[in-house]
């Protein structure tokens, strides 16, 4: 079993740590996995250590709350380098709009999270990786 879309109490709709997120999948008996914020990475350190721990594959991941021609998505990314600078522009920009009314817990200008087949996939399915 997988699951590629959870979110920890980084996430603006998530209420638990990395950690537990983890042994929850370790207790289902889910072999791989991913932590996907709503516009941050913060979790990701953790939940890979957690999860090395475990004995369950880990990828990173990242939902992005965006606008394209007037349409509201979120989108998914997989396999990224989370240290890139661009993931703490991410959080800062998703913060910004937060406090100014934009983002309401996972909703983006009052349109409800997105159903899965709204979802983009940014990079095809990386191998699984062990911290």
């Amino acid at each position: 079993m997988i699951d590629l879309h959870m979110h920890s109490y980084y996430s603006n709709d998530g209420e638990i740590s990395p950690e537990e997120l983890v042994n929850k999948c370790q207790l289902s008996g889910a072999s791989l996995m991913s932590i996907a914020d709503h516009n941050t990475v913060r979790a990701v350190e953790e939940a890979a250590s957690a999860a090395k721990a475990a004995g369950v594959a880990y990828i990173p991941g990242i939902e992005i709350d965006c606008t394209y021609e007037n349409t509201n998505f979120h989108m998914l990314g997989y396999g990224m380098n989370w240290n890139a600078p661009v993931f703490a522009e991410i959080e800062k920009n998703g913060r910004r709009q937060l406090l100014a009314g934009n983002l309401d817990r996972g909703n983006v200008r009052g349109i409800p999270h997105l159903a899965a087949e709204s979802h983009l996939i940014l990079n095809s399915l990386p191998t699984p990786i062990m911290l």
